[in-house]
C-alpha cells in the first residue's frame, strides 16, 4: 500500500501537470486558458516506472474555442466539481485546484470523499457550501486539514490561486515527512501488479502463438 507521503508525492506531480497545462500559450504568447475541468481518480495514472500523468483532457476548456455544452448538460464528475462548474459561471484554474483538493482529501481519508451522498444531494451541499470536513472523517495533522480546507474551499477566491500555489504548500509539509521518490512508488506499483502483469503476459503470449499458427483463425477470434 502507498503511504500519505508517497501519495501526497502523487499529487504533487498531477499538479505540475496541471500547472503546465494552464500556462500555455497559442503562438502569439497569448494564455490558453486552458481548463481540464475532470481531475478524477480515473484520470491520474501512474506507470512501473514512477511517473504520473494526467489523462484524458477531451472536455477541458479553453478560452479560444467555443463552449457548446448544451443547457443542462454537466461535464466532468460531481464529486470533484466546484460551485462554478455545475452553475453556469466562469470557469479557471482555481476550478481544477478544487478537484485536486478532494482528491487529496480522500488520499487522506482513504475514502470517497461523497461516499454515502447521491449526485442531486452532492449538488446541495456544494451550493450550500457544506463541504465535508475532513477532521470529521479521519485523524489528521492541522497543517493537511488547513491545505485540504483551502483547496476545496466553497467559492473560487478562497482557494489556492493556482495548481503550483497548492503544490508548493504540499510540498513544504512533504518536507516534514520521511523523503520519498517516484521510483519507489513505481517500485511498489510494479510488485503489488507482478501476478496480474504476469497473467497478461501469459495470454499475449498465448494468443501470439495461437495466430502464428493460424493465421484466420486468429482473426477471427480476435
Amino acid at each position: 500500500a502507498l503511504t500519505l507521503p508517497m501519495r501526497l508525492r502523487i499529487l504533487c506531480e498531477v499538479l505540475s501537470g496541471l500547472q503546465y497545462a494552464h500556462d500555455l500559450t497559442d503562438y502569439h504568447g497569448q494564455p490558453l486558458g486552458i481548463v481540464h475541468r475532470d481531475v478524477s481518480p480515473q484520470n491520474v495514472f501512474l506507470t512501473f516506472d514512477g511517473r504520473v500523468k494526467l489523462l484524458d483532457f477531451g472536455i477541458a476548456k479553453v478560452n479560444a474555442a467555443p463552449d457548446r455544452t448544451r443547457t443542462g448538460v454537466i461535464k466532468g464528475r460531481i464529486a470533484y466539481m466546484p460551485i462554478e462548474q455545475f452553475s453556469a459561471t466562469t470557469v479557471d484554474r482555481r476550478t481544477d485546484v478544487y478537484a485536486v483538493g478532494c482528491l487529496l482529501w480522500e488520499a487522506i481519508a482513504r475514502t470517497r470523499m461523497w461516499a454515502k451522498h447521491t449526485e442531486s444531494q452532492i449538488l446541495r451541499d456544494v451550493l450550500n457550501g457544506k463541504i465535508p470536513r475532513l477532521s470529521h472523517h479521519v485523524e489528521v495533522d492541522p497543517e493537511l486539514e488547513r491545505i485540504v480546507q483551502r483547496a476545496t474551499g466553497p467559492a473560487p477566491e478562497d482557494r489556492h490561486a493556482s495548481a503550483d500555489e497548492l503544490r508548493l504548500e504540499l510540498e513544504a509539509y512533504l518536507a516534514t515527512l520521511p523523503p520519498v521518490s517516484l521510483r519507489e512508488i513505481g517500485e511498489i506499483l510494479a510488485a503489488s501488479c507482478a501476478e496480474a502483469r504476469a497473467e497478461r503476459q501469459r495470454q499475449l503470449t498465448e494468443a501470439i502463438a495461437y495466430a502464428e499458427r493460424d493465421p484466420e483463425g486468429a482473426e477471427a477470434r480476435f
